[in-house]
């Protein structure tokens, strides 16, 4: 318990620091906006200056009108250093503060509104298939039924191109299993990755078919064409020499020789 109260107390000093500093970062956001404005006083008065130079308007904003604003502007501010009371203006009308607040209320949603607005154009833009860049070509290896509009049906074996890198990573689509593809060149889907080919898988493929054919004998055909001869040296020669056993006929052995060489029964 004790932990949890000192971590907790630890949250809300760090939270108070932060809202410190995010005031002082406001703070700093008024002085830039003040300034502006100066800059755009000060741009203002020199694009009057010469339009009176060219003699396209006929008020000179260094005329004695300009001048005496000017003058009354030091002596109040050198009345109010010296002490001297502060007389109020009458007239003042808080509308210029509302503005200045509205403005800043309003302007962030308005950035995000353009922001939002270019964003899907980009997008409607990445799912136009003719916008793409060397589109990468796959096969499908099985079969997709597309479930929502946004999805696109594939057949197993049927060709395709899925969108580039830079078109999938502005549709936030990079690692997550989808892909953006396209299989007649107008229409576009997201597919699941899994369900084509990889670009490695097509180029094996593509190099197996290049490769030769090596001949292979027929299964049916048990011929001595059909397969390889084996080399000279391993062939075995059938034509005996019965030349030199020829010199004598050839005859059924004598009784006495038979029966001295075999024996009697």
């Amino acid at each position: 318990m004790l932990d949890s109260t000192f971590f907790a107390l630890t949250s809300s000093f760090r939270a108070i620091l932060g809202v410190a500093t995010n005031f002082v970062r406001l703070r700093s956001v008024f002085a830039q906006f003040w300034t502006t404005f100066a800059i755009f006083r000060g741009l203002n008065w020199m694009y009057r200056k010469i339009l009176y130079w060219l003699r396209l308007s006929n008020l000179d904003p260094s005329s004695a009108a300009f001048k005496k604003a000017f003058a009354e502007a030091l002596n109040e501010n050198n009345g109010q250093a010296r002490g001297a009371p502060n007389v109020p203006r009458k007239g003042n009308s808080p509308w210029p503060v509302l503005a200045f607040i509205s403005f800043i209320f309003t302007a962030p949603y308005l950035i995000m509104k353009l922001l939002g607005t270019v964003t899907n154009t980009a997008q409607e833009e990445a799912r136009n298939p003719a916008k793409w860049t060397a589109p990468i070509q796959t096969q499908a290896v099985y079969e997709f039924v597309a479930r929502s509009p946004s999805e696109l049906s594939l057949r197993a074996g049927q060709m395709l191109h899925v969108a580039p890198r830079d078109i999938q990573q502005t549709l936030n689509l990079l690692n997550t299993g989808w892909a953006l593809a396209t299989t007649n060149g107008q229409t576009s889907g997201i597919i699941p990755i899994s369900y084509v080919k990889s670009p490695q898988q097509m180029r094996q493929e593509m190099q197996d078919q290049t490769k030769p054919a090596q001949p292979q004998p027929e299964l049916m055909n048990l011929s001595a064409g059909a397969f390889a001869s084996p080399p000279l040296e391993q062939q075995m020669n059938y034509d005996f020499n019965l030349a030199a056993q020829q010199q004598a006929p050839l005859g059924p052995p004598s009784t006495t020789s038979a029966v001295l060489g075999e024996g009697f029964a």
